[in-house]
């Protein structure tokens, strides 16, 4: 990824949207529809068979596009680039992960879960302030959906181009 950090520490300040409360057994057609309606290119993530970052890496590299094309096991740097390099060839400003079944996540390993957060807020940062982008408005939201005890439900509603938590 041309100029990015490749360090993997909790960012205090994530500029990745994380919608991690949503709840829903199996994501429904509509969610994918209202996402899409709002301008967001969208890529669904079954995370029925991911548990830590091994399986989320099998599973992401035939979600997300990446260029040159990821195999093997996890190689964050070759994530970061890679999937760096598919967004920005798909040329897209607004993004979105559909990642359901999120829980297994959490209890596979929850540490793993935020490398992944980090290394998603990497991308996105890195691709909206990229100079080869003539938009500095990339957007990539990542919403997890779950059934888990941990995914409380909430409710989004769409305002000023971003997807806003409803109190």
């Amino acid at each position: 990824m041309p100029g990015g950090n490749t360090s993997h520490g909790h960012a205090r300040n994530r500029k990745v949207s994380l919608a991690n409360n949503l709840r829903s057994q199996r994501l429904p057609l509509r969610n994918t529809h209202a996402v899409s309606n709002k301008g967001f290119r969208v890529f669904e993530l079954d995370g029925v068979n991911v548990s830590d970052l091994s399986s989320f890496f099998r599973e992401i590299i035939h979600v997300l596009p990446n260029n040159p094309p990821l195999s093997g096991g996890p190689n964050l740097d070759a994530f970061l680039d890679s999937v760096w390099e598919g967004l920005h060839e798909l040329g897209e400003d607004n993004v979105a992960l559909l990642w359901t079944h999120a829980d297994n996540m959490l209890g596979g390993s929850l540490q793993e879960l935020f490398v992944v957060s980090d290394c998603l807020q990497e991308i996105a940062r890195s691709l909206r302030t990229s100079p080869s982008r003539n938009s500095k408005r990339f957007s990539l939201q990542v919403f997890l959906f779950s059934d888990g005890p941990d995914f409380p439900t909430i409710h989004l509603r769409w305002t000023e181009n971003q997807f806003l938590r409803e109190a």
